[in-house]
C-alpha cells in the first residue's frame, strides 16, 4: 500500500511504498534530496486515504556544511590548545626564559660629521703639500 506525502521543499504531494520509508530521494518536480517519512499510523488495507487533509511533509536532509563543520573546528582548536600546553610546559621545565622575538643589533650611529670633515682637512693638506714638495723637486733639475 502506498503512503501519501509531500516534498519538503516544493510541497509536491509524492506516494511510495513501505520498502522505501527511511531512504533517501530526490522530488520528481523539485529534484530536491529528502528522506521518505514513514506513515505515523499504520493504516488498515481496507481504509481508504483521504486527500482532503493535509498530507505529512517529509524531513529534509541536513546540510553537510551543518554536520561536519562544527565538530571539525572544535577538534582543531582543542589540538592547537593541546600543543600550546605542551609547548608552555617543556619551556618550563627547561627552566629557560621564554622565547622574545629577536631583533639584530641596532647599527653603530655614522661617524660625526665634524671629525669626517676634518679627516678629509687633514689628508688634503697632506696631498698639497706632497704635491708642493713634487713641484719643488722637479723645479730644481
Amino acid at each position: 500500500m502506498k503512503h501519501k506525502f509531500e516534498c519538503p521543499h516544493c510541497r509536491q504531494r509524492i506516494s511510495a511504498t513501505p520498502d522505501l520509508f527511511g531512504q533517501r530521494r530526490r522530488c520528481p518536480a523539485c529534484e530536491q534530496e529528502f528522506i521518505v517519512p514513514a506513515p505515523e499510523e499504520p493504516q488498515p488495507p481496507s481504509a481508504s486515504i483521504s486527500t482532503s487533509g493535509p498530507l505529512p511533509r517529509a524531513q529534509p536532509l541536513p546540510s553537510p556544511s551543518q554536520s561536519s563543520a562544527q565538530p571539525l573546528l572544535l577538534l582543531s582548536l582543542g589540538i592547537i590548545l593541546l600543543l600550546s600546553t605542551a609547548l608552555i610546559i617543556q619551556d618550563l621545565l627547561r627552566c629557560r626564559p621564554p622565547i622574545a622575538i629577536l631583533y639584530p643589533p641596532p647599527s653603530p650611529p655614522p661617524p660625526a660629521r665634524e671629525h669626517h670633515l676634518s679627516d678629509l682637512q687633514q689628508r688634503l693638506d697632506a696631498q698639497q703639500a706632497e704635491l708642493t714638495s713634487l713641484k719643488t723637486s722637479a723645479g730644481a733639475h
